[in-house]
């Protein structure tokens, strides 16, 4: 992938955690909810991401690769960070804190973005 690329998809990826996880952690309004595809994949996939987590992928390159492989398999990039946060906030709260690091950095005001 190219700079521009890479940096694109982080912007899209980075965007849709830090809306899901601030919607997630401050109860969010109604029209905000997860999309069902989201919602459902994470029910299906949930534990295998916290898996995947717990196994030493507990980093920034380790959110991203699982972000990928998601997208690979036909949700946005969007979508991806919701499950992700989905995921984290329901399953393995236990790396929420690489949730709000990784948000951080990528988000609006962070270094990267």
């Amino acid at each position: 992938m190219r700079p521009g690329t890479i940096r694109t998809w982080l912007g899209g990826f980075a965007t849709g955690l830090l809306l899901l996880a601030s919607l997630v952690r401050c109860g969010g309004v109604a029209h905000a909810d997860p999309s069902s595809v989201s919602v459902a994949y994470t029910a299906i996939y949930g534990e295998v991401l916290c898996n995947v987590l717990d196994d030493g992928h507990a980093s920034f390159g380790g959110l991203i690769g699982i972000s990928q492989a998601i997208t690979e398999q036909g949700l946005t990039d969007y979508q991806a960070g919701e499950v992700i946060a989905l995921s984290i906030d329901e399953i393995c709260p236990r790396h929420s804190g690489l949730l709000d690091r990784f948000i951080a950095y990528y988000g609006p005001s962070g270094v990267a973005a």
